[in-house]
C-alpha cells in the first residue's frame, strides 16, 4: 500500500479528494496496542515511521468512482497515530484503496469468542425490519 503525506499527496489524489468525495468522516478507534510500521512513498522518497496503536482514533475520508478509491486518513485527536522516535503526530495521510477492501470483515467468532480470521471474508449483508438511527458525524455525500 503506497501512503503519501497529504501535502505531498500525487495531484491526482488530491482533485479527486476535492471533486469526488462520497463519505466523509467516518470514525475508527483500536486499543489493540500493536506495533506498526508505516511506509510513505513521498516523491522518490520512502520513509518508515514506527507507530503504535494503543488508544489509537483515526478518522476517515473516502472520495471516488468505481472501484479505485482514495481514502484519506486523519488523526484529529492527541491519540492519534504518533511516530514512536520523534513523538510527533504522523498527520493526515492519503492511499488507494479498491472498493471490496472496505467490506472486508477481519474477525472470527470462534466459541463465543471473537478472534482475528487469518483470511478475511466479504461482507454479508441481509435484510432485516430492524431500523437503526444514523450516525450524526457521517455524511453522505453524493
Amino acid at each position: 500500500m503506497n501512503l503519501h503525506h497529504l501535502d505531498q499527496a500525487p495531484a491526482t489524489m488530491l482533485t479527486r479528494l476535492e471533486t469526488q468525495m462520497r463519505v466523509t468522516d467516518v470514525r475508527f478507534s483500536s486499543d489493540d496496542r500493536g506495533d506498526r510500521q508505516l511506509v510513505f512513498h513521498d516523491g522518490d522518497d520512502i520513509e518508515l515511521v514506527p507507530v503504535n496503536f494503543r488508544y489509537t482514533s483515526l478518522h476517515f475520508d473516502i472520495a471516488g468512482i468505481g472501484n479505485e478509491l482514495t481514502v484519506c486518513v486523519n488523526a484529529r485527536n492527541s491519540n492519534g497515530l504518533m511516530d514512536q522516535m520523534t513523538g510527533e503526530g504522523v498527520g493526515p495521510f492519503v492511499f488507494r484503496a479498491q472498493t471490496s477492501h472496505l467490506l472486508r470483515n477481519d474477525a472470527l467468532l470462534v466459541e463465543d469468542r471473537w478472534q482475528i480470521n487469518p483470511f478475511p471474508q466479504p461482507l454479508v449483508f441481509e435484510p432485516t425490519d430492524r431500523t437503526g438511527k444514523p450516525q450524526p458525524h457521517v455524511a453522505i455525500v453524493n
